[in-house]
């Protein structure tokens, strides 16, 4: 099938070296770019990851986004990857993806194939240090949202990121209070922006070499 040849091919290509932060700084704020390339990651910053879910779908291959729920937080309603924080059950970051993604879209992390690591980030304004984490399932998940933590599953064609029109400027209102001009995809009319374009920029990168 295609896509599993797709697949070997982004294997590969993640074992090599990655885009980084060229990548990143695609969907970064202004405001943010020359403050991330000089800050230092604290020693207190909450270590976490994320699971870019990859499974077969009618446009090839898709993943999952999810849009969290309303709550007094940082990334209150923002549209993100599923994952969370490191927990000390964890055995490493790989671990905290799959068993995050279990726990927020109901996806068995013992049938998830992981095909390799995007470059981790940290996010100033929640103090968090992400690991992405790129997995596969060889069919279309029968997903299980937790309600306490994802209002909608947006699932999301992976082609889609190689379509200039649904990358844009949108301006959104920050959990200061703040309103920003960002970059951002628009995905089935959600902006996505901050971290989460920030990663996906750098799969679009990858998957362009392909």
């Amino acid at each position: 099938m295609p896509h599993l040849v797709q697949l070997q091919q982004l294997r590969d290509r993640l074992a090599g070296p990655l885009p980084g932060n060229p990548a990143h700084e695609r969907m970064m704020p202004a405001t943010r770019r020359t403050i991330y390339r000089d800050v230092q990651i604290p020693d207190d910053a909450k270590k976490s990851a994320v699971l870019i879910l990859m499974y077969p779908g009618d446009e090839g291959l898709h993943f999952p986004l999810i849009e969290r729920t309303e709550y007094p937080g940082v990334h209150s309603k923002q549209i993100g990857l599923p994952g969370g924080a490191w927990e000390t059950e964890d055995a490493d970051y790989i671990a905290t993806a799959l068993r995050e993604t279990e726990e927020e879209i109901g996806v068995n992390r013992h049938q998830i194939e992981v095909l390799g690591l995007l470059s981790s980030l940290y996010i100033p304004p929640s103090n968090f240090w992400v690991q992405p984490v790129v997995g596969f399932v060889n069919a279309r998940p029968t997903f299980i949202p937790d309600p306490n933590e994802v209002a909608s599953v947006i699932e999301t064609p992976l082609v889609w990121l190689q379509d200039p029109a649904i990358a844009t400027e949108s301006k959104i209102q920050h959990s200061s209070g703040m309103s920003l001009v960002v970059p951002s995809y628009i995905i089935h009319g959600h902006v996505v922006w901050g971290a989460t374009a920030m990663m996906l920029s750098e799969l679009s990168e990858i998957i362009h070499e392909l």
